[in-house]
């Protein structure tokens, strides 16, 4: 049902203005309970600006009560952020600029990882100040089904400290938000969610014996190529640690070696 006021043409089911507010009705399928949102006339802004805004966010609202996903915020407006960004608006136009210069380029690489093929597809379309922790179990109980791989050959789920890894990105991204003054406060900060229980697993090293036949494989190796591998099994270091190490990083008189990054191999 198409409704139209105020030279705004919605598909919400009523729209309502009232001094200094619209007022949203939505309609949802059979059985279900309507479901109401309230969005405030920014100040200094032109009817045109304030149409668009509307418009935009009347379609997200109908998309959201549609989906299920729709959660009224506590607050629906910040002094920046009156017309209510979205969470994949957020991320492409200031979260992405934001860890590029704050984070590794391995961080960098995981959390685009993440927004792109997860937070993005489930959470793109509600506005930052729509989140609650009820997304945040969402995706932490997606997850931690057996779906939630990308390989979908293996079909064991993620571990429960990777889970929590994964979750970390959504509650950075609502940190950077709050911080910039697009949200008053991050729902998902210290918010009451269950996660699955972290196992800790043994580690495994190598034994004496399985370590004396590495060693013995390397004997025709090349000088280099032993003095890598051979860091990498006396400290225990990853590849992309110690293929990142430089020459300043070896304190020969003190017989110390400092590990302060890693290296990893960009896709083409």
């Amino acid at each position: 049902m198409k409704f139209s006021r105020c030279g705004v043409s919605t598909s919400v089911s009523k729209l309502t203005e009232v001094p200094g507010r619209y007022l949203f009705q939505k309609t949802p399928p059979p059985g279900k309970a309507n479901k109401f949102a309230h969005l405030q006339s920014p100040p200094n802004y032109s009817k045109k600006e304030i149409q668009r805004g509307v418009k935009a966010f009347a379609e997200l609202f109908e998309a959201s009560v549609h989906s299920g996903i729709y959660v009224p915020g506590k607050r629906v407006k910040t002094d920046i952020n009156p017309l209510g960004m979205t969470v994949e608006a957020f991320a492409k136009e200031h979260y992405f600029k934001f860890i590029e210069t704050h984070l590794s380029q391995n961080t960098v690489k995981f959390y685009n990882a993440v927004i792109a093929d997860i937070i993005i597809p489930s959470f793109g379309n509600i506005r930052l100040t729509d989140v609650t922790a009820k997304h945040q179990q969402a995706l932490v109980d997606y997850l931690a089904s057996p779906g939630a791989r990308t390989d979908k050959s293996n079909d064991e789920p993620l571990s429960a400290a990777t889970v929590k890894r994964y979750t970390t990105v959504f509650s950075s991204l609502m940190t950077e938000a709050q911080r910039m003054g697009y949200v008053e406060e991050n729902p998902l900060c210290n918010c009451a969610v269950r996660f699955p229980k972290i196992k800790k697993e043994p580690v495994k090293a190598y034994s004496r014996e399985e370590a004396a036949i590495f060693v013995d494989g390397l004997a025709s190796e090349s000088a280099k190529t032993r003095a890598m591998l051979m860091t990498a099994l006396m400290l225990g270091l990853r590849r992309g640690e110690v293929v990142a190490l430089k020459w300043e990083d070896i304190d020969f008189e003190n017989r110390a070696i400092t590990i302060n990054k890693s290296a990893y191999k960009k896709k083409r």
